[in-house]
């Protein structure tokens, strides 16, 4: 008897081990529900460093069952909408079994109607100052799901999203010439690229393409900025940023690449002076929550005429550098560009081999002279003129300038070079002009112009320039712009 007893004795105890072991093993299927329906969390994946993700702040997302094509239980772009913390959605969605594998694609914020999963349009919103979950492009991708052995305690997919667009963080302080009261930030906005091209599918973004955008940050407080942007290099060059305070505006150019990544976050530290921002010298970018200092550079106030009048702030001083670049805009009239030469004159006389290059973006017209002296004439100190947007040349705008040396680069949109506007410029040798049509000229647009030795035009408008009323004068030295 006892031998019985301790064999069924042995018996109970390997039928409770296999059942112990069993019940951990994905056939047992613990977690799959009763009922066979799909159900989601949706934490934020841990980006880059941080210790604890973070649940998605957003109220809708878009959800995929893929089983196949032709499989019923196949559900695509699926809309769910978040309540409190529960989320459902109004078309029934179910396992088609514990153990069947299926691909989950999922993305938010959702967009209606999107039939191909591989090529959906995303564009952060341009006036993010009322938050920016609307502007976060998340995704998430498992393929392969078997529900039976990979769902959560409670019966749900664990969508972990990962951020697909960048973070900047913008932190300003002040220099202590402000006192101890901050001063009042108007306004801040950058100029980046803000859309891009999501594959549900691979959860990857397509390069970016399009044109930058101005982009206007939400605020946190008179000092603390945040904003998302496409994923993107910035080149050299561009003004990133503009910042009013006190009614001052502030630009920052870039003075190198930087590089805005997919779920990282950079945080642009700039100290803020009376005459110019100074960005923190670092080149480290951190996880989407704290980040880290975008390379450094410095921007200053832009130039305005009026900066050079009295009680500008270049009455008694001048500019850094040898390149001014002046944002007056459209048409300033005649005496706002003599107050500019009268302040070449001082320079040079204080500083004799000292010569400038003067660009204006902005500039539409050169306004005729008054009393027989241009807008820039007797500049003697002017080395170069680039104003891109020009349509007229006013009489006698340049005439003595006796440095302006060089190429001189006449843009396309000028339709009206008048009369003197480069009488004696003594040095001037090269004049492009990339208008297809000629411009209408004065006899004595370029009178005592003697080192003059080219005039280049495109290449199919020679003859035309060469015939054109004023210009056949100079058509032995008329010739085609040298193609790269």
């Amino acid at each position: 008897m006892r031998k019985i007893l301790s064999i069924l004795s042995l018996s109970a105890m390997l039928m409770a081990g296999c059942q112990k072991e069993d019940s951990t093993t994905p056939d047992n299927n613990a977690n799959y529900p009763a009922d066979g329906a799909v159900r989601i969390e949706t934490p934020i994946n841990t980006p880059v460093t941080s210790a604890t993700p973070s649940d998605y702040a957003g109220s809708d997302l878009s959800l995929t069952v893929d089983y196949g094509d032709a499989d019923k239980y196949t559900k695509n772009n699926i809309e769910w909408t978040k309540t409190g913390e529960a989320w459902s959605t109004a078309d029934q969605m179910l396992w088609k079994d514990a153990t069947t594998t299926a691909n989950i694609y999922a993305y938010a914020p959702y967009v209606a109607a999107q039939s191909d999963l591989t090529v959906i349009p995303f564009s952060a919103q341009a006036d993010q100052s009322a938050g920016l979950t609307s502007s976060d492009l998340v995704g998430y991708v498992k393929n392969n799901f078997t529900p039976g052995s990979s769902l959560t305690t409670k019966n749900a997919i664990p969508i972990a999203f990962d951020h697909k667009m960048a973070k900047l963080n913008i932190k300003l302080s002040f220099g202590d010439e402000f006192g101890a009261t901050a001063p009042a930030v108007t306004s801040v906005s950058l100029l980046a690229k803000n859309s891009v091209t999501y594959n549900a599918k691979t959860a990857a973004i397509s390069p970016v393409t399009g044109e930058a955008v101005v982009i206007t940050p939400n605020k946190a407080d008179n000092a603390n900025y945040s904003v998302i942007v496409a994923p993107q290099e910035v080149a050299m060059g561009v003004k990133l940023f503009t910042i009013e305070v006190d009614g001052a505006e502030y630009t920052y150019t870039t003075a190198e690449t930087h590089t805005f990544a997919t779920n990282k976050a950079t945080t642009i530290s700039l100290r803020i002076g009376k005459d110019k921002i100074t960005l923190a010298k670092a080149n480290t970018v951190g996880d989407w929550r704290t980040g880290a200092v975008i390379p450094g550079g410095e921007a200053v106030p832009p130039i305005m005429l009026a900066d050079f009048g009295a009680g500008g702030r270049y009455e008694t001083a001048f500019p850094e550098g040898d390149t001014w670049v002046i944002a007056d805009e459209g048409a300033p009239n005649y005496a706002a560009f003599r107050v500019l030469v009268d302040r070449l004159h001082v320079l040079a006389r204080q500083e004799p081999t000292r010569l400038i290059n003067l660009e204006f973006p902005n500039l539409t017209e050169l306004p005729d002279a008054e009393k027989n002296t241009g807008v820039l004439s007797i500049a003697y100190n002017l080395k170069s003129f680039d104003a891109p947007n020009l349509t007229k040349i006013g009489t006698y705008a340049f005439s003595q300038c006796s440095n302006l040396t060089g190429n001189l680069i006449i843009p396309n949109s000028v339709t009206m070079i008048n009369m003197g506007a480069f009488a004696n410029c003594s040095m001037l040798k090269i004049v492009t002009c990339l208008g297809n049509t000629p411009p209408t000229i004065n006899d004595d647009t370029f009178g005592g112009t003697t080192a003059l030795t080219s005039i280049l035009v495109p290449s199919t408008s020679v003859a035309a320039y060469q015939k054109a009323t004023n210009w056949s004068k100079y058509a032995a030295i008329i010739s085609a712009i040298p193609q790269p």
